[in-house]
């Protein structure tokens, strides 16, 4: 029972820290026009946008998107996130109540935020179509989290274990 024990300890020392530096932020967000914003993204250890793929609904004039990098551009500060599609026909623009490069738990998204389409990256306000987010929360699993799945995978193998040992 001890090697199990001392197993476990090796398996969450190993885990452990890689899972805090690949903390994959999950969004969910609503739309004025009442349509949804989910997806995923991640940073690497330099606070840089690593990883994303964050996907919006269609309605009206929006025919929905798919922002995924690296194969679409993007750029992010402690407080936002800006991604446009590679043919700069739609562009989305997250804007975060806390610092996302370090925080964990859960963020809000401000209703600044937005998705437009059709203006040329958004930089010509008067051309294309303009859509705000009304609520949205960023979420990322917290060190404990973590810590309770490794244990509960140790504890669910130990009775497995165990209870193979009975029978025989």
């Amino acid at each position: 029972m001890t090697r199990l024990f001392k197993r476990l300890a090796i398996a969450a020392i190993l885990v452990l820290p890689a899972a805090a530096d690949a903390s994959v932020w999950k969004i969910n967000g609503v739309f004025s026009d009442g349509t949804a914003l989910a997806g995923r993204f991640s940073f690497n250890v330099y606070g840089f946008l690593d990883t994303a793929h964050l996907t919006t609904q269609a309605q009206g004039v929006f025919t929905g998107a798919t922002y995924a990098v690296p194969s679409d551009s993007a750029s992010n500060t402690a407080f936002g996130l800006d991604v446009n599609q590679h043919d700069y026909t739609a562009d989305l623009h997250l804007g975060f109540a806390s610092d996302i490069t370090t925080a964990t738990g859960s963020v809000a998204l401000l209703t600044s935020s937005y998705e437009c389409r059709g203006s040329g990256n958004c930089y010509n306000a008067s051309g294309g179509d303009v859509r705000y987010l009304v609520s949205g929360i960023a979420t990322v699993p917290e060190t404990a989290t973590w810590v309770m799945l490794v244990a509960g995978l140790g504890f669910a193998g130990a009775a497995l274990r165990y209870r193979r040992l009975t029978r025989a």
